[in-house]
């Protein structure tokens, strides 16, 4: 009696009996699927994550001043997540506001360059700040209402009729509100309902940090800005005349923090004022970078000293943006050297 025939007859397979094809739409498989991976990433780093600790160590600075002065705890984790979508879509506005001065300057590729459109990165801000807000108001009206707040500063620093960023000193007073006492106010607010002189008193002196920071970033652009029409202090006054202001304020966030008996912000400044005196004995750019990037390094680590887990969230940055910088620009960035 014969046997019955078997649904799947055994037989060898061997690679002829593959269609060539079959390895060719696995391979465009392949090819799609990383092109859409590096589209995401583009979107990712529009964002600008590598310019992002400043706000998130002062706000979680603020959040520790809260929470010492209130004796309480709120939800730090949304708070920091809601604040990095409102930030990154400001830094998405100040992108589009930019692209000719960047492409003038080299930088920041993902707009000049095309790998992302402009009405992309529109329709990426506004999803990011309907998300912030929602978000914000979740936790508190008033944190809600400084949300707010904030998004109207960042439309007003980087779109006409406004364009603060490009005016000497609205730039500079915009920066030392929004990235210094607002950035602070994210923090206490998680923790408190109450905007008052006690609030103004400890953020002053973070803005006065923020500040000092801010004019130094204003000297390596200035030939670009210049080029562009652009009246930062940087154009205006030159590397002189804005390394001995930032000097200054060091000197005072450093007394405001003194006064306020703000432990991490005094020992953050009394670190770094050495940097920023010696940048005013120099000629170049090189003492400048160094005193920014000190300032930025000192303050995120006391602030992983008040909670660990964040130095885990910053070397893993660091080390995705590295890679990211190097694949898709062939670039050595972020760089933790001085020049």
């Amino acid at each position: 009696m014969d046997a019955p025939p078997t649904l799947f007859p055994e037989r060898r397979w061997c690679y002829e009996d593959t269609p060539k094809e079959y390895f060719s739409s696995i391979g465009g498989w392949f090819s799609e699927m990383f092109s859409w991976l590096w589209k995401l990433l583009d979107h990712l780093f529009l964002l600008r994550p590598v310019l992002m600790p400043p706000l998130w160590t002062i706000l979680l600075l603020g959040y520790y001043q809260g929470r010492e002065n209130f004796n309480r705890v709120g939800p730090l984790g949304r708070t920091f997540l809601f604040s990095t979508f409102l930030v990154g879509a400001i830094y998405i506005l100040n992108q589009l506001r930019d692209v000719e001065s960047d492409r003038v300057n080299r930088k920041l590729f993902l707009l000049t360059e095309g790998l992302v459109s402009s009405h992309s990165a529109w329709a990426e801000a506004i999803i990011l700040f309907l998300l912030a807000c929602f978000g914000a108001f979740r936790i508190s009206s008033l944190l809600g209402f400084v949300f707010l707040l904030a998004i109207i500063l960042g439309i007003a620093y980087s779109l006409p009729p406004f364009s603060l960023k490009d005016r000497p000193w609205g730039g500079l007073l915009a920066n030392m509100f929004g990235h210094g006492l607002l950035a602070f106010s994210f923090g206490w607010l998680t923790v408190s309902s109450i905007l008052g002189l006690k609030l103004l008193r400890y953020s002053l002196p973070y803005g006065l940090a923020v500040g000092a920071i801010y004019l130094h970033t204003t000297l390596p652009d200035r030939e670009g800005d210049r080029i562009m029409g652009k009246r930062t202090l940087g154009v205006l006054w030159g590397r002189r005349k804005v390394v001995l202001l930032s000097t200054l304020f060091v000197l005072l966030a450093a007394g405001g923090s003194y006064l306020n008996r703000d432990l991490p912000l005094l020992a953050s400044s009394l670190i770094v004022l050495p940097f920023f005196v010696r940048a005013n004995f120099g000629s170049g750019l090189g003492g400048v970078v160094r005193a920014t990037k000190a300032s930025i390094l000192v303050l995120s680590g006391v602030a992983s000293l008040l909670f660990p887990w964040y130095l885990l969230l910053l070397m893993g940055g660091y080390i995705g943006s590295r890679l990211y910088y190097r694949r898709r620009f062939g670039l050595a960035y972020p760089s933790l050297r001085g020049s």
